[in-house]
């Protein structure tokens, strides 16, 4: 669309006539779009390549006060689901002095800088070191930077 995103109308929409009912219909079935579509509170998101029997179902269930998304949506947001329940899972297992420890490893700083930064010792640093090797299952920095990748630890906005 020009000039603004389905999900930037969506949350216009939803704001200022919250009544109004949302159904989605969209070529994208990339994870973020369908999270950002699902927390702008749309009622359906389905895909272009929908069956026409489909879209049909959509707008009947959403015109009767229920949602609608597509397998393929459901899928996506289950598979997102599990994701986020293994990271808090994994990051669970660390305490969250651990976490920003890790976060500061993965900003390549050394046990003394880590150590300045947190006005603690370099000996505290090392022992959590060792710990976050144990909790974390990993024996290299290579496996404790996957690790902090696969669990959102790492900010590659940065």
């Amino acid at each position: 669309m020009p000039g603004m995103s389905g999900v930037e109308l969506t949350r216009k929409v939803k704001q200022n006539y919250p009544d109004i009912k949302v159904l989605v219909l969209s070529m994208y079935n990339d994870r973020e779009i369908v999270s950002e579509i699902l927390m702008s509170e749309a009622e359906g998101y389905i895909l272009k390549n929908t069956g026409r029997q489909e879209l049909m179902n959509a707008i009947h269930r959403i015109a009767d006060n229920s949602t609608y998304y597509s397998n393929e949506v459901l899928n996506i947001m289950m598979t997102r689901l599990k994701k986020q329940k293994t990271i808090e899972k994994n990051t669970a297992l660390l305490t969250p002095r651990e976490i920003e420890i890790v976060k500061l490893i993965m900003e390549e700083l050394s046990s003394e800088e880590i150590a300045d930064k947190l006005f603690i010792s370099k000996r505290t640093v090392d022992t959590h070191r060792k710990n976050i090797i144990q909790k974390t299952n990993t024996r290299t920095l290579v496996g404790l930077l996957k690790f902090a990748i696969e669990n959102n630890l790492v900010d590659f906005n940065q």
